[in-house]
């Protein structure tokens, strides 16, 4: 029985050793915060940690730990939280990247590991690799050096969430991972995710020599020690840029192979579109490190870009700096403040060989007659509150529509102003272990036309709505909605009150890196001034990515019927064609095309009408 009692006790203490994260190598200033203490305490080599342990390093310092064959250098100037799997349905280690850098590496087949960072989900299993998150431009980039891993954007709403991190439950990150949209990274590349963009970006060959070098720093500090890597384990060589990758067209925003990483920002610096390889002028690589040194005379700043140090009287510098800048476009972000303040601004012309008043949903004096309209639109949000559970964010919002044909009694009836403002209260949570919100968002709008062609707004409308919605992922980063909405409304033709209440559901069928595909259905009732009528509509979306470079396409198509008590309906049919070309992180500019068919039963209205529309888009 003894000898049993004691095998029993040595299996526990073996299986409670195999559950501890072990350091084994470290230099300089390193802390960790185990969770029954909350209190930081010094590093030692060779002493465990318990899982949720936090690990800061301070600079010019680092350390290496093992877990469950797993092992991970914490670089200089880095925070990061530990935990491991403690029972059969959690399988992955995880590590909770709040700043800095890392390196992790296993062997084959084992060391399953998500990496979860403020704008980053990333997947792993027996690779060689390195994730940087600057919580600054809360870029998170991801450089594989042997096998391959995946990567994929977190929401922006997460991203620009200002409280402090937290590592989710691991079926949470699963689900961010189990999305089309994720993007496999294979050797030698690199793949970061901006906030802003829709996707990460597309992984693109590091230079062949700061690939090598960093092969080499498994410390990530400024001393590199000789490799831990299992020697069994083979490490490939560089990838090798073929004549054609390196060399595209003449265009200066083109990103290239071959270009340095900086570890520390998170910006990819490319080669001038004339090589494949960065020029002595654009910066060098430290050849311990790995890292990239930006050019004397600037130095690289993680909101800003390049910047000079010595001045703007020399020339060359300036030349080169603005070089720099014009290819770090697409990357460079001025993030939000605490007290969070954005803006949506759009501004278009449209031609269109229709006119008609849309009243709540019901369209009135229909008209063939060519319209030229000038439109601007506007919003206001301010994030004034915002944590794990709940959001509180009021809006301003405003548009103005002006008809250019004055002499057309019907194109001036159609110049229009409205303005309004809405306060949204939004609850988070986990649903089925799965992210899920829930908000309600009261909204009221007032609304003026030049109803007597006299080029004077005059009151045309207020309504108040009230909105209820709930939003779900219900696979990777596909999402289920449903909407109520009930909106009572006034308008100049009587003092009556109008009621109009409608359910909608909407469901994304696919998301890819590729495309977007996704359907929403609604049913409604409207009642005013003593006549009802029963609404249903259908729409399906398309979005096709990147058809051509920052060129997006999309489709859509609607049908909307209005069936009355009195045998009366009003039947419609729309179809849109848009193309849209980015323009920097916050800027669009688009073409659209929109054909229109409206036809009444028992009702005297006939339209067929196209429309055509180009604009800007901007989002501050």
């Amino acid at each position: 029985m003894k000898l049993i009692a004691l095998a029993l006790m040595f299996l526990a203490c073996g299986f409670a050793h195999a559950n501890l994260i072990t350091v084994v190598n470290l230099s300089g200033k390193v802390s960790s915060i185990i969770p029954t203490q909350q209190e930081e305490e010094h590093v030692f080599k060779k002493k465990t940690y318990p899982t949720k342990t936090i690990f800061k390093t301070k600079e010019k310092s680092f350390v290496q730990i093992q877990y469950l064959g797993i092992n991970t250098t914490i670089g200089p100037n880095s925070e990061v939280q530990i935990t491991l799997p403690n029972s059969k349905k959690e399988t992955h280690s995880m590590i909770n990247l709040t700043k800095g850098k890392i390196r992790s590496w296993s062997k084959k087949n084992q060391g399953k590991l998500y990496i979860h960072s403020k704008s980053a989900a990333i997947g792993v299993r027996g690779t060689d690799f390195i994730v940087t998150y600057n919580p600054i431009n809360r870029i998170s980039s991801l450089l594989t050096l042997r096998g391959e891993t995946e990567i994929q954007k977190r929401p922006d709403s997460e991203i620009f969430d200002d409280e402090d991190i937290t590592l989710p439950e691991q079926e949470v990150l699963r689900n961010e991972l189990d999305s089309y949209q994720k993007n496999f990274v294979k050797p030698g590349e690199l793949s970061s995710s901006y906030p802003g963009e829709q996707l990460t970006t597309n992984a693109i060959k590091i230079s062949n020599e700061q690939f090598n070098v960093l092969l080499k720093n498994t410390t990530l500090a400024k001393e590199s020690s000789p490799s831990t890597t299992d020697a069994s384990e083979s490490i490939p060589h560089a990838p090798k840029l073929t004549e054609k990758e390196g060399v595209f067209e003449d265009n200066t925003d083109k990103i290239l192979d071959g270009g340095y990483f900086d570890l520390n920002t998170g910006f990819y610096i490319s080669p001038p579109n004339d090589s494949g390889v960065i020029p002595k002028e654009y910066g060098e690589i430290d050849q311990v490190t790995g890292e990239y040194i930006p050019p004397k005379g600037l130095i690289l700043d993680p909101l800003k870009g390049f910047i000079s140090v010595v001045g703007e009287s020399i020339e060359k510098l300036k030349e080169i700096r603005n070089k720099l800048n014009r290819k770090l476009e697409n990357e460079i972000f001025e993030l939000k403040e605490k007290a969070d303040l954005s803006a949506e601004i759009k501004s278009n012309y449209r031609y269109q060989n229709y006119s008609y008043e849309r009243f709540f949903l019901v369209p009135n004096r229909i008209t063939k007659t060519d319209i030229h309209q000038i439109n601007i639109k506007g919003k206001l949000q301010h994030n004034t509150f915002s944590n794990k559970r709940y959001d509180w964010r009021p809006s301003l919002f405003g548009s103005l529509s002006y008809n250019s044909r004055r002499s057309n009694e019907e194109a001036k009836r159609n110049d229009e102003a409205f303005f309004g403002g809405s306060l949204q209260f939004k609850r988070k949570f986990l649903l089925f272990k799965k992210m899920a919100n829930f908000s309600f968002t009261p909204r009221m709008k007032l609304s003026f036309r030049d109803l007597n062609n006299e080029s004077d707004f005059d009151y045309y409308s207020r309504e108040l709505n009230f909105r209820t919605s709930f939003n779900t992922y219900y696979s990777g980063l596909k999402q289920l909605k449903f909407k109520l909405n009930y909106t009572t409304f006034e308008s100049y033709q009587s003092q009556q009150l109008g009621k109009l209440f409608s359910f909608s559901t909407e469901i994304d069928f696919f998301k890819t890196r590729q495309f977007e595909l996704s359907s929403s259905i609604s049913l409604g009732h409207r009642d005013y001034n003593q006549e009802q009528a029963v609404m249903n509509s259908t729409s399906i979306d398309l979005l096709l990515y990147n058809i051509a470079r920052k060129t997006d396409l999309e489709m859509k198509f609607k049908t909307q019927n209005l069936f009355y008590d009195h045998s009366q309906t009003i039947k419609e049919w729309n179809s849109s064609l848009t193309i849209d070309r980015r323009k920097g992180p916050f800027l669009k500019y688009y073409i659209q095309l929109n054909f229109e068919s409206i036809s009444g039963f028992g009702r005297a209205i006939n339209l067929d009408g196209l429309a055509s529309e180009v604009g800007l888009k901007g989002f501050f």
